[in-house]
């Protein structure tokens, strides 16, 4: 694993993260160095050898993470690519079917391409993958989604491995050549949801912001918003490395 010290993807945005740093570490008291050391984790993953390829969706990056999934597929010997069953992973973009027939079209074999139970959020998706994964025996996993989104995607499924207590090695991974300034939209699944504009780093940041709300209300004993904390992913992926 190449460790890609992720200060420098952001250094043409120092004084918008300088700020959202300040506020979301010194005033939540949250421990930057372990959030550093997880995102240089994620992005420094290097393919392995291992049984299934498990997919989040998002709306970001389609053909890109398709071509992305595909190669990891290749290189790692996966018997299974495992997707959300839902016919549009956000609202108007392409879905399950899409993804299975671009898969298929870049030497994907369609019958190892599985959908779990549609799903319309993260945690959905994620007992979908892990129920596959304990119905299927599944010893080795890729967790794949886009950049902005794949470390709460991973610590969402941790948080299952945990509670559940499944003997699976589950490697998080994302494409690492886009543009981050580029602005995006990011929508949920009903017609009725809000468009949300901004460069992807924005939504980075975003993200991190869900994973403290998310598990702050998780420790607060609402079992909907399980995700695994900063530090157990790190643990977790130090042992993986060991």
């Amino acid at each position: 694993m190449h460790d890609i010290n992720i200060f420098l993807i952001f250094s043409k945005y120092k004084f918008l993260f300088a700020y959202f740093f300040i506020v979301l570490f010194t005033n939540m008291q949250i421990n930057y160095k372990d959030w550093m050391a997880l995102a240089n984790r994620v992005f420094g993953q290097e393919i392995v050898p291992v049984e299934a390829i498990f997919v989040h969706g998002f709306e970001d990056l389609h053909d890109e993470m398709i071509d992305f999934v595909a190669d990891v597929y290749k290189k790692s010997g996966a018997k299974y690519v495992v997707l959300n069953g839902e016919k549009e992973f956000e609202f108007e973009a392409p879905g399950f079917a899409y993804w299975k027939e671009k898969l298929s079209e870049r030497g994907v074999l369609e019958n190892l391409i599985s959908g779990v139970t549609p799903a319309h959020q993260t945690r959905e998706e994620a007992i979908g993958f892990m129920n596959f994964a304990k119905e299927n025996n599944i010893k080795k996993g890729i967790v794949i989604s886009a950049p902005t989104y794949v470390i709460r995607a991973f610590l969402t499924n941790l948080s299952l491995i945990n509670e559940w207590k499944l003997d699976i090695d589950l490697y998080p991974m994302t494409m690492k050549d886009m543009d981050w300034r580029k602005e995006i939209v990011v929508r949920g699944l009903s017609n009725d949801s809000p468009s949300e504009p901004g460069p992807r780093f924005v939504k980075f940041a975003g993200e991190w912001g869900k994973i403290i709300q998310y598990r702050q209300i998780y420790e607060n004993g609402n079992a909907n918003y399980s995700i695994a904390s900063v530090k157990e992913g790190l643990e977790y992926l130090k042992k993986l490395s060991d």
